[in-house]
């Protein structure tokens, strides 16, 4: 049951594939379970493509401070520059000015003294974490994707699993869905 400010809607079903920090997952009252801190959190900015990169090629840099990718983004001619830093340090990187952001990576390659970094549109620190949870689903609510399993963002896996578990769940609760008047057994054995 969902309360507006104008009215009430109801559904016979809720899925919450509403990310790591799931609203649905945290409503229903379902504990994380396995929970995994990285030691390295991601920190995204944006700048125009430096004039040592061809604008549609990826560039790494591995470094033991961290390592930097420059990965092609829109439109053209811009670069996300990404960036592993120790996780007790990423709130900081993102409080920095632009200017003292470019000097910090200056240091790790000097051609990244070239950026002219943006923290606005889309920057934003990512958590690393692994996580999953105790139970997917709850009375006529299911849980999928990051809501119920994060993994390392470099294993480039979540849409995928997110995608298998939607398909899953449309599987198992499809029939119920589809029949009229399904029971609230029908609904507790499908999940």
């Amino acid at each position: 049951l969902i309360g507006t400010d104008d009215s009430t809607t109801s559904a016979r079903l809720v899925v919450g594939a509403d990310g790591a920090e799931s609203f649905t997952r945290q409503t229903l009252d379902i504990p994380l379970e396995d929970v995994h801190a990285y030691d390295n959190w991601i920190v995204v900015l944006h700048s125009p493509t430096p004039s040592w990169l061809k604008t549609d090629h990826v560039w790494t840099l591995l470094h033991p401070e961290g390592t930097v990718w420059m990965l092609p983004t829109t439109p053209v001619g811009r670069h996300r520059v990404v960036l592993t830093v120790h996780r007790d340090e990423a709130r900081e990187w993102m409080a920095l000015s632009e200017d003292e952001l470019g000097r910090r990576l200056e240091l790790r390659d000097p051609g990244l003294g070239e950026l002219k970094l943006n923290k606005r549109g889309g920057s934003h620190v990512y958590r690393v974490k692994r996580q999953h949870v105790a139970r997917y689903s709850g009375p006529r609510a299911a849980l999928t994707g990051d809501a119920v399993h994060t993994i390392h963002p470099v294993g480039g896996q979540g849409l995928n699993i997110a995608i298998q578990d939607s398909a899953k769940l449309a599987e198992l609760l499809g029939p119920v869905l589809l029949a009229d008047g399904a029971s609230e057994q029908a609904f507790t054995a499908a999940l």
